[in-house]
């Protein structure tokens, strides 16, 4: 066999029909073992790589997921995300699928990319991420019929659109009974300002925590609250610390480095702050935080697409809490 390799040139070489061969590819439990056996034999010694548009036009499927990228106003935020794109992508490919990056200026404008994608490219699904309460995206995306899944659920909103997320709140009751466990006398929480659905959910586990130990946090005197960013964590944390706080978890990897940076010139044991989403930077240099399962999104996410009726509608996964020694490695 010359040249390049096609179906109908395997069919003639091992005597069969071109459809024999085609269910091969994609249909293989329409046949018998042994004539599957050796489509497949053939198809690995000469090479032969099935034509995505033939593909495409006998599954009317563009075989492409559609997902949103975004700036990261600072290393660290958004992490998360770009894991999950490596991860979506991997897996979508192992399934003969790829992705379609766009940028997008607000949710109206990725609305509106995302219904162009499906009249021009005709996009098989979307991934939707960083969810609000005042979410626009999958109502409009559900009544135009496009299908989707979100990382993060709706945040108190009543959707029927599927959903997969990490239980925060989990995850920062468990930082903070390991803290307890270990010592600390008082674990604060130190958060972004309140109205966040994300932020909200990890504050109520670390208090949950504090109730079941019975550690009561006097007033919130042990809560603290800023924006993401190091500079604003690190003076937060120095005022945590005059009302007695001797551990912190934190919402973010971001906010737990500058609450790091102030128990360390405090003196202050370095491995009793905790961040969150453990970032390579948190690996790095020595950083506890909690990790979310990313691997686990995205199987849920591309399961989801390629078959709505075999997975769930939602679910939560829960993290885990990796403690490291607080200090810089060398």
């Amino acid at each position: 066999m010359s040249g390049r390799p096609t179906l109908s040139s395997i069919a003639s070489a091992l005597g069969l029909s071109h459809q024999t061969v085609s269910n091969a590819i994609n249909r293989p439990d329409a046949l018998r073992p042994e004539t599957l056996q050796r489509v497949l034999d053939e198809i690995a010694r000469t090479g032969y790589v099935p034509s995505t548009a033939a593909r495409q036009l006998a599954s009317k499927r563009s075989r492409l997921f559609a997902f949103r990228v975004r700036p990261a106003p600072n290393g660290l935020h958004g992490q998360v995300v770009d894991n999950l794109l490596h991860a979506v992508t991997e897996r979508a490919a192992a399934m003969g699928y790829h992705l379609l990056v766009f940028a997008a200026q607000d949710d109206a404008d990725e609305v509106a990319q995302i219904e162009r994608l499906r009249a021009t490219s005709n996009i098989d699904g979307v991934v939707l991420t960083d969810t609000t309460s005042q979410d626009i995206r999958p109502g409009r995306l559900t009544r135009t019929g496009i299908p989707l899944v979100a990382f993060g659920r709706p945040w108190g909103q009543d959707s029927s659109h599927p959903w997969v997320d990490v239980d925060g709140a989990a995850g920062c009751r468990m930082a903070t009974e390991q803290l307890l466990h270990r010592g600390a006398g008082r674990v604060g929480f130190l958060g972004w300002p309140q109205g966040s659905g994300v932020g909200d959910d990890r504050v109520s586990g670390w208090r949950q925590a504090l109730v079941a130990a019975g550690a009561h946090d006097d007033g919130d005197r042990w809560l603290g609250r800023c924006l993401d960013e190091v500079s604003l964590a690190r003076a937060m944390a120095h005022d945590l610390r005059a009302d007695g706080v001797d551990a912190l978890v934190c919402a973010s990897d971001t906010l737990a480095l500058g609450a790091r940076a102030a128990f360390r010139e405090s003196g202050l044991d370095t491995s009793r702050v905790v961040g969150f989403d453990d970032s390579p930077v948190a690996a790095l240099t020595g950083l506890s935080s909690i990790r979310q399962p990313v691997e686990q999104v995205a199987d849920f996410c591309v399961q989801r697409l390629l078959d709505a009726d075999a997975v769930p509608r939602t679910r939560i996964l829960e993290p885990t809490v990796v403690f490291r020694s607080g200090d810089f490695v060398t």
